[in-house]
């Protein structure tokens, strides 16, 4: 692997060779369309949403996952407690899904270079998917602010971005 620069890497990233991502899992929902339950422990395949997308995101590479709870926390700890990620809550209630991503973000290890940002509610997501957009942003235009899917013209999640 070449360690030149290229346009579209982050610092670390330009003289390392290597992309260092954090991934967040918004997981702080209420689940009201769902009649109030947490998304994250819905089974699929034997497994919650929040332990397969943990798991689908260490397989792509990511390097430190981050996760944040709210109404269920107490619900996702027990899926939590087997998995080797950070951990916060959001305390607030009556949050946004902005609110959950802000705390997120202040959980950043102080060495990543970027960010992949997901609701927890992605049943489909596979390791590919998150290794291709991965890939895309590392070599993205430097002007490009982030990179995700998109269906129809609608911007769609996971997300990559800078850190900073």
């Amino acid at each position: 692997m070449s360690t030149t620069p290229d346009a579209g890497c982050c610092d670390a990233a330009c003289t390392t060779g290597r992309l260092r991502v954090a991934g967040i899992v918004l997981a702080a929902g209420e689940g009201r369309r769902l009649g109030c339950r947490a998304k994250g422990l819905i089974r699929v395949n034997g497994e919650t949403l929040l332990a397969r997308n943990v798991r689908v995101l260490f397989e792509a590479g990511v390097d430190e996952v981050i996760v944040v709870t709210g109404h269920y926390s107490e619900q996702l700890e027990t899926v939590l407690s087997g998995l080797s990620v950070r951990r916060t809550c959001q305390p607030d209630v009556a949050h946004s899904q902005r609110d959950s991503l802000c705390l997120g973000l202040v959980e950043l290890p102080a060495d990543c270079d970027a960010v992949l940002v997901m609701p927890v509610d992605m049943p489909s997501l596979i390791r590919d998917d998150v290794v291709a957009l991965i890939a895309a942003y590392k070599h993205a235009a430097p002007e490009i602010a982030f990179i995700g899917p998109a269906v129809a013209g609608r911007p769609g999640n996971p997300v990559v971005f800078n850190r900073d």
